[in-house]
C-alpha cells in the first residue's frame, strides 16, 4: 500500500468512526485498526524521507567529490602551464645572454677592425703627406 492509499483508507476509517458510537466494540476494534494503520503510515513517511535525506546526501557528495576532481585538474593544468611559462622564460634568457655574447664579441672585432684600419689608413696617409711636399 502506498502512501496515498494510506490516508485514503485513513480517511475512510475515520469516516466510520464517526457513525458508530464510541461504547460499542466495534467502535474500539475500528480504532485499534485506525492507530494501527496511522503508525504504519507515519513510519512510512520517516522512512521515504530518511531515503530522500540519504539521497540528497549522496547527491551532494558527489557533487562535491566531482567539484574536487574538477578543482585538481585545474590545479594540474594551471602547474603544467605555470611550467611551460617558466621553461619559454628560461629559454629567452639564455637567447638573450646569447645575443649580448655575440653583440660584445661583434663590437670586439667591429673595435678591433676600426683601430687596424685607423693605424694602416694612418701609415697610408703619412705617406701620402710625406710625398704631397715633393710634388708641390
Amino acid at each position: 500500500m502506498n502512501q496515498e492509499d494510506m490516508a485514503n483508507e485513513l480517511s475512510r476509517i475515520l469516516k466510520i468512526m464517526c457513525g458508530l458510537d464510541p461504547t460499542t466494540e466495534k467502535y474500539g476494534d475500528t480504532l485499534d485498526h485506525y492507530s494501527k494503520l496511522m503508525s504504519t503510515f507515519h513510519k512510512e513517511l520517516e522512512s521515504c524521507n530518511s531515503d530522500l535525506e540519504n539521497s540528497s546526501k549522496l547527491k551532494l557528495d558527489e557533487m562535491t567529490l566531482k567539484a574536487k576532481e574538477l578543482e585538481m585538474q585545474l590545479r594540474t593544468e594551471e602547474a603544467k602551464e605555470n611550467s611551460k611559462k617558466a621553461k619559454r622564460e628560461a629559454w629567452f634568457g639564455l637567447i638573450k645572454i646569447g645575443l649580448l655574447i655575440l653583440g660584445m664579441l661583434f663590437g670586439i672585432i667591429l673595435t678591433g677592425s676600426l683601430e687596424q684600419s685607423t693605424i694602416l689608413s694612418q701609415k697610408c696617409f703619412s705617406f701620402v703627406s710625406k710625398l704631397m711636399p715633393k710634388i708641390l
